[in-house]
């Protein structure tokens, strides 16, 4: 199965969200093929750790013809 998990950050990208994620991501992905994405001026150090990363999209809450762009590629 493939999960795609996408998190939205405005803080310190190190909050409890950011480390369930870690930690959930890590374990599903023994079994399924799993990418994460980040939004959000933010970059979470957790997350980009992660082996799952796939990318962070700076998406500021109005370039929404950006972030589809994104999400297509």
């Amino acid at each position: 199965m493939r999960i795609l998990f996408v998190i939205n950050g405005i803080g310190s990208g190190v909050g409890g969200h950011y480390h369930s994620l870690n930690h959930i991501s890590r374990k599903i992905g023994e079994c399924h093929d799993v990418k994460i994405i980040t939004l959000g001026p933010v970059s979470s150090q957790v997350i980009e750790r992660n082996p799952y990363f796939y990318k962070k999209i700076l998406f500021t809450g109005l370039n929404f013809i950006y972030l589809k762009r994104e999400f297509d590629s």
